[in-house]
């Protein structure tokens, strides 16, 4: 999975910052590429936490999982915004990420259902 997510993001997010870069300049095309690289932190936090989590104390790893990656989001959006980059293009980058997500489960329904319904 994590590779084809991986993939499928680096992907959508080239696709996706060479219109924003044909359309309206190298800054959007910088601010998708961060935003496509703050996902992929995401993620890759996400697993991490995965395959850390103890039986123990699971609830509260994953509670401070939660709070340290938004945390992250946030202070990536906010240098974002004082270096006057386009936030919507930050956006951009982090739903082509959620798009590789969804491609993903899409393909693994049609996988084991025989085909999309």
């Amino acid at each position: 999975m994590t590779h084809f997510v991986v993939r499928t993001s680096i992907l959508f997010g080239s696709i996706a910052a060479f219109i924003g870069w044909l359309c309206f300049g190298g800054m959007v095309a910088i601010s998708i590429g961060i935003g496509l690289g703050m996902g992929l932190l995401g993620y890759r936090s996400i697993v991490n936490l995965t395959q850390s989590l103890s039986i123990e104390d699971g609830k509260a790893q994953g509670q401070r999982g939660y709070v340290a990656r938004y945390a992250m989001y946030g202070l990536i959006l906010g240098i974002c915004a004082w270096m006057h980059l386009s936030i919507l293009g930050v956006l951009i980058g982090f739903l082509m990420h959620k798009a590789s997500l969804l491609a993903y489960a899409q393909i693994e329904k049609e996988d084991h259902h025989g085909g999309a319904d």
